[in-house]
């Protein structure tokens, strides 16, 4: 299955999670933020957003400045 993710296409297998798409690619961010089809996705919400064929997924870092 293809989605788009941080505006790359990548495979991935089907009925996967948020949860499991983000151990997957190894992102270890401490504040982050995900975007499905441009709704954010609440954090613990992560385990049980299955993705779709097609789905637009952006993760963005948080950062504070001054």
């Amino acid at each position: 299955m293809k989605i788009k993710l941080n505006g790359n296409i990548i495979d991935i297998e089907n009925q996967i999670t948020l949860e499991t798409l983000i151990q997957s690619q190894n992102i270890n961010f401490k504040n982050f933020i995900i975007e499905k089809n441009l709704e954010i996705i609440k954090k613990e919400n992560y385990q049980n957003t299955f993705l779709n064929e097609g789905d637009s997924i952006e993760i963005v870092t948080l950062c504070a400045g001054g």
